[in-house]
């Protein structure tokens, strides 16, 4: 048996990497880790997106990130790349939830130029489904 910190029975099954939904036409995925910065951890969540998003075009997704408290630059080298796959394909992404520290990161890397940022899930999801194009 694992115990958690209050001493209560842990469920065996781990706690999933990400969990997705669809909210007014708009994948909606949750990230459950609050560090993302290395190998396993990184592709894991890389291959949970990709799966998520497969065989979709003009896909609008959103990311929480409301759990994430700590990310490496690899991390930041998979959003990229994930906006560009997206932006190919006529999708858009917003990001949502995100923590004061990992929008420190963002603004010094002027990421935040790039990904529109929302305070919640409800207005990111507003963000991606709206008309237009994604950001240049």
């Amino acid at each position: 048996k694992q115990l958690d910190s209050q001493g209560t029975t842990m469920n065996e099954e781990p706690t999933p990497m990400i969990t997705s939904q669809q909210v007014a036409g708009v994948l909606v995925i949750t990230i459950g880790e609050s560090k993302i910065v290395e190998g396993a951890a990184l592709e894991s969540l890389w291959q949970a997106i990709e799966q998520a998003i497969s065989g979709q075009t003009n896909q609008r997704v959103v990311l929480d990130f409301s759990a994430v408290e700590l990310m490496s630059s690899e991390t930041l080298g998979l959003l990229v790349r994930l906006y560009r796959d997206l932006a190919e394909s006529g999708g858009r992404i917003v990001l949502c939830g995100v923590r004061e520290p990992i929008q420190k990161v963002f603004a010094v890397t002027r990421l935040d130029q790039l990904f529109r940022i929302a305070p919640n899930i409800e207005a990111a999801v507003r963000g991606a489904a709206s008309e237009g194009s994604p950001r240049p």
